[in-house]
C-alpha cells in the first residue's frame, strides 16, 4: 500500500542528476511518482513517454538519460531505492495495523472481564491511602507558555487555489489538505502547487470556468503530483515556473513545429508570450517560422 506522499532526498537528487536537463528532470519525477502510486512500469516507451509527458519521437531521444536510473529487466523498470522505501512504508503500515488491532483486542477483553477490575479495586481499598490530588486542571502556567498545535497553511492553499464556476465546497478541502499535512506531505509542496495550476489555467484562459476541478477532488485525486514536480524544477533552475514551462514549449515548437496549447497563443498568433529574444534563441522569428527561411 503506497503512501500519498514519498520520502524525496535533495541532496542524494542534485548529485546524481547533476547532468539532466531540466526536460530530464522532468521526465525522472515523474517516472519516480508515478512509480510509487502504481509499482514499477513495464518497459513499453508509449507508456513510459504517457508517463514523462512527452511525445514518444522526444521520449525515444531522452531515454538513453533516463534508463540509467532504473534497472531494465523481466519487462518493467525497478527502481531500487524506490523499492526500499516502499517496503519501509509498507512495514510500517503493516505494524499500525498490528498495533491497533492488538489495542482493539485488549479494549474487548476488558470489557469482558468486569470482575478483574472490581476485584483490583476492592484490593485498592483496602491498602492505606494517599492524600488525594485535587481533580482541577492545572491553571499556574499562563496559557501562552502551554504547547499549541502547529497552525494549518490551508488558507495559504485556499487563496492560492484558482477560483471556478460552480461549487467549490471549502470543508471538504480542508480536511483532505490536513490530512496529508499529518502524514508528512511539506504543506509549503501544495501551495506552490496550487500556484502552479493557476499559472497554468491562466495561460489556458481557464480561470472561472467550469474546468478548473474542485480542490477536494485535485487535492483527493493526487492531481497536484505533476504540479509539484514542475514547481520543484522550476525552484531548482531557479527560475519562474511560467518562464520555464513557455520556454521549454518554444524549444519543443522549433523541433516539431508542434506547439504545447499549455503555453497559450503560439508564435504568431495574437497575444503570445514568447519573446523575440526567447524566440531566436531557438531559430525562430516572431512569427514562428524558422530564421533561416526568413533571411532566404
Amino acid at each position: 500500500m503506497s503512501q500519498p506522499w514519498f520520502p524525496f532526498y535533495v541532496g542524494d537528487y542534485v548529485r546524481d542528476t547533476a547532468r539532466l536537463t531540466t526536460e530530464g528532470h522532468g521526465a525522472y519525477l515523474l517516472l519516480m511518482l508515478d512509480y510509487w502510486a502504481n509499482g514499477a512500469p513495464p518497459d513499453d516507451d508509449e507508456t513510459l513517454s504517457s508517463i514523462a509527458r512527452l511525445p514518444l519521437e522526444a521520449w525515444l531521444k531522452l531515454r538513453p538519460k533516463i534508463a540509467p536510473f532504473f534497472d531494465v529487466a523481466d519487462d518493467k523498470w525497478s527502481h531500487g531505492r524506490i523499492e526500499k522505501e516502499l517496503a519501509i512504508a509498507d512495514e510500517k503500515h503493516r505494524k499500525r495495523v498490528e498495533a491497533g488491532k492488538a489495542g482493539g483486542e485488549a479494549k474487548a477483553k476488558n470489557k469482558r472481564s468486569p470482575s478483574i477490575a472490581t476485584s483490583n479495586a476492592d484490593e485498592l481499598l483496602c491498602q492505606p491511602q494517599p492524600h488525594p490530588q485535587s481533580s482541577e486542571k492545572d491553571i499556574s502556567r499562563p496559557i501562552s507558555d502551554r504547547a499549541r498545535p502547529e497552525p494549518s497553511r490551508f488558507d495559504e492553499f485556499w487563496q492560492a487555489y484558482p477560483r471556478r464556476d460552480g461549487p467549490n465546497p471549502r470543508k471538504p478541502a480542508e480536511t483532505k489538505f490536513n490530512a496529508l499535512v499529518k502524514t508528512g506531505l511539506d504543506p509549503q509542496m501544495l501551495i506552490d502547487a496550487a500556484k502552479k495550476l493557476a499559472t497554468d489555467e491562466l495561460a489556458r484562459g481557464n480561470i472561472g470556468t467550469r474546468f478548473i476541478p474542485q480542490a477536494c477532488t485535485w487535492l483527493n485525486q493526487q492531481r497536484w503530483s505533476d504540479h509539484a514536480a514542475v514547481a520543484f524544477i522550476a525552484d531548482a533552475a531557479g527560475v519562474d515556473a511560467g518562464e520555464l514551462q513557455l520556454e521549454s514549449a518554444v524549444k519543443f515548437y522549433a523541433r516539431t513545429r508542434v506547439w504545447s496549447r499549455h503555453a497559450g497563443p503560439e508564435p504568431g498568433l495574437t497575444g503570445c508570450r514568447a519573446s523575440a529574444e526567447l524566440l531566436a534563441k531557438y531559430g525562430l522569428a516572431i512569427d514562428g517560422r524558422r530564421l533561416e527561411v526568413v533571411a532566404a
